[in-house]
């Protein structure tokens, strides 16, 4: 009986052992692979419970961080704020949000991540995007009320919170370094804001010898319209524009590539080019007894006319109608532009005011595209009203706007080469 229970025993013990050994062998589903922390620069290991390891693996970080000297990056825990600190090599795998391979030159300061790091090493085996936040790219059309916490994206607020992060080029920045000019991607939850990212920075375009110009008229890609001051200059979104000066009928334009945080320099003395030139144009007004005014005085429109290169107000008035106001950007040896007026409503019949409508104006060019040479802009001569809109000969336009330079200038270059070209551009909104 003795010899039975000893051999009970031993075979008991064996199982024990065995038991012992098998635990020591099996891996977490992450391959060993735990969370740890190394904030202020002091490692702290993680010993978890394989509950805790699943919340951690669940947490979202936001990248603070990338030394690509050291191989570094530092994450963000997004529900506590806490820093964990890691080093990545050659062996870390990157996923974007469909988990698809990728590279390390595809993660960014502000980006919504989640880890896994080598317990031992404290090397990071992957990151991987997170799907788990909404991203909005390429904003341009956006305001920031720091006072308030909020950013406005077209027409829709969301809250700046106090842990919201602002980025560019993988450095921290603030919103005051934030310019109108810029693009941004947005990153957040709900109505939230995480992170602001600076995608298009912005650069400084000065221009210099300005003399010839001054008074004339300026033109920046479809992003910039005003007139010329003695060695002005202002900033835009890095990228590449044309450059179009011209006052007198004097003029030219030029191709100029901006980068971020840098000043790029156009010398006007390049762009006279050969002047005066002058645009001959037929106007179609279809009204009975319609007048038009060029710079405040009438002219009569039955038969073409002549005007140098440069910025005109114009105007058109009808009876039962409401006034028609422009800043005609003439731009083309030739073009034809119809006016369409709308009618007023009983009460503006009866107390005739003088205020202009936003209406819509069509121009067909029939200009080479050496006709640019000159053009685009002269001194102002009038002043439109506050809802008046800027037509360019060779392209269409109709919009109002409440500044002195209307937002419809933005466009009249791109157009006006669109049509010079030979292809259809035609915008009757």
């Amino acid at each position: 009986m003795k010899k039975h229970l000893r051999l009970i025993g031993c075979i008991v013990l064996v199982v024990a052992v065995l038991t012992v050994a098998g635990g020591c062998g099996t891996t977490s589903r992450s391959g060993g692979l735990v969370k740890g922390s190394r904030v202020g620069g002091t490692a702290t290991e993680s010993t978890q419970t394989s509950s805790e390891e699943t919340q951690m693996e669940e947490d979202v970080y936001r990248i603070d961080e990338i030394d690509t000297v050291e191989q570094m990056i530092r994450f963000e825990n997004l529900s506590n704020g806490q820093l964990e600190r890691y080093t990545y090599n050659g062996s870390t795998y990157i996923y974007d949000k469909n988990e698809i391979s990728t590279t390390v030159d595809s993660l960014y300061c502000g980006m919504p991540v989640t880890f896994e790091v080598n317990e031992s090493s404290e090397l990071l085996k992957s990151v991987t995007e997170s799907n788990a936040l909404w991203i909005q790219e390429d904003i341009s059309n956006f305001s920031i009320d720091e006072q308030e916490g909020v950013l406005t994206i077209g027409s829709t607020d969301y809250k700046l919170s106090d842990d919201a992060r602002v980025y560019q080029n993988n450095e921290r920045i603030t919103y005051e370094d934030i310019s109108q000019e810029d693009v941004l991607s947005v990153i957040g939850t709900a109505r939230k804001i995480i992170s602001l990212v600076v995608t298009s920075g912005h650069g400084t375009i000065r221009l210099t010898n300005t003399d010839l110009f001054e008074g004339g008229w300026l033109t920046v890609g479809t992003v910039v319209s005003k007139e010329v001051e003695k060695d002005m200059e202002f900033d835009v979104s890095a990228g590449t524009y044309t450059v179009a000066v011209a006052n007198n009928g004097y003029g030219d334009h030029t191709q100029v590539e901006v980068k971020e945080n840098e000043v790029t320099l156009v010398d006007c003395s390049k762009l006279k080019g050969d002047g005066p030139q002058y645009c001959k144009i037929k106007f179609s007004i279809p009204y009975d007894g319609a007048k038009l005014y060029i710079n405040g005085k009438e002219t009569d429109y039955s038969k073409e006319i002549t005007l140098q290169y440069g910025a005109y107000s114009l105007q058109v008035v009808a009876k039962e109608y409401e006034t028609w106001s422009r800043t005609l950007m003439v731009a083309s040896e030739t073009a034809t532009i119809g006016v369409v007026l709308s009618a007023q409503s009983d009460t503006e019949s009866e107390t005739s005011t003088d205020d202009s409508s936003s209406t819509q104006s069509s121009t067909d060019s029939s200009a080479t595209a050496g006709s640019l040479a000159g053009s685009l802009a002269g001194s102002t001569a009038g002043t439109a009203s506050s809802s008046s809109s800027t037509t360019s000969t060779g392209s269409t336009t109709s919009s109002s706007s409440t500044s002195s330079v209307s937002d419809d200038t933005l466009s009249t270059l791109s157009n006006l080469i669109s049509n010079l070209t030979g292809s259809s551009d035609d915008d009757d909104d």
